[in-house]
């Protein structure tokens, strides 16, 4: 990941001097192997302005598309989306409200369209929607439900993993399923720490608390 960060940036003042012109890829290649000898990378330049191609490393060949992927669903997402999409989680509260009780007597059914910031990311507590979500309830006269709740995982059926990563991958953060309910991007961190003295319990701990 970093290697072809790496690339991308160092290939820019290359492109700076001739845009419109042939890149002189050879001396590039040379340039990229002098810092970070070893390096595997194909790329493919093309002029929007004359239409053609205009410089080329091994673009022909395969490589894993790894973050370099993120320009094409963007791209497909803002065509196809309206600018202002959100996606949606929705409650429905199915059965009777014991208003005496405050007991639903039913169902409720979650639906969710894959929103990722069901999390700490724009929030200080990654729990802050989820209890949002649950004072929606409880404003509705319900703190007990006496029956079951009902996930609605049916907006998008997958693969909710990528199929074809070297296995080792998956042990990352970024190789977490994803679906259309998620949670903190569905990872938790769990850390040890040995007791304080000889003999004593390891110390778990998890973030987010689930």
């Amino acid at each position: 990941m970093k290697k072809l960060f790496k690339v991308t940036s160092l290939l820019l003042p290359f492109l700076a001097s001739s845009l419109f012109a042939h890149v002189n890829v050879a001396s590039y290649k040379s340039y990229v192997d002098s810092l970070l000898p070893g390096t595997r990378f194909g790329m493919s330049l093309r002029s929007v302005k004359m239409g053609k191609e205009i410089g080329n490393v091994n673009g022909n060949e395969f490589f894993t598309p790894a973050s370099t992927l993120k320009t094409l669903t963007t791209a497909a997402a803002i065509h196809f989306l309206p600018l202002d999409y959100e996606p949606k989680t929705e409650m429905t509260v199915l059965g009777g409200i014991n208003a005496k009780r405050r007991t639903l007597t039913g169902s409720l059914k979650i639906r969710g369209e894959g929103d990722p910031n069901i999390s700490a990311r724009y929030y200080d507590d990654p729990f802050y929607v989820l209890n949002n979500m649950a004072d929606s309830i409880r404003a509705m006269g319900i703190d007990t439900i006496v029956g079951r709740i009902d996930l609605d995982t049916s907006y998008y059926t997958g693969p909710w993993k990528a199929e074809n990563w070297r296995r080792n991958f998956y042990d990352s953060w970024y190789g977490v399923e994803i679906g259309p309910l998620g949670f903190n991007d569905n990872c938790v961190t769990v850390r040890f720490w040995p007791g304080y003295f000889r003999g004593d319990t390891a110390v778990v701990s998890l973030q987010p608390d689930v």
